[in-house]
């Protein structure tokens, strides 16, 4: 929901003040476009990060780690614990 909202927020400061030209000193318009990049590039991260949160979660339903012999759940589990880790590490650089 808050990546959303970011985003919300970045296209009302682009819409709403620079193109309306409700704030027409440079300074002003160059810093309130550097916090709409800023805003948009920290909402479509967390929306990446939840993705593959959610698309993890879904795949590990699978595979049920209560079971006796659940050797090949938990080697499913660490695996994609590590690809989650590594994906979001990857997307936040």
């Amino acid at each position: 929901m808050v990546p959303l909202i970011t985003i919300f927020i970045a296209v009302a400061i682009q819409a709403g003040l620079i193109n309306r030209e409700i704030i027409t000193d440079e300074g002003q318009v160059e810093f309130f476009q550097q916090a709409r990049s800023l805003l948009l590039i920290f909402s479509f991260t967390w929306f990446i990060i939840v993705a593959i949160r959610i698309a993890k979660n879904q795949f590990l339903k699978q595979f049920d780690v209560t079971t006796a012999d659940n050797l090949r759940a938990r080697k499913f589990y660490t695996q994609f614990n590590i690809i989650e880790r590594i994906s979001i590490f990857v997307v936040i650089l």
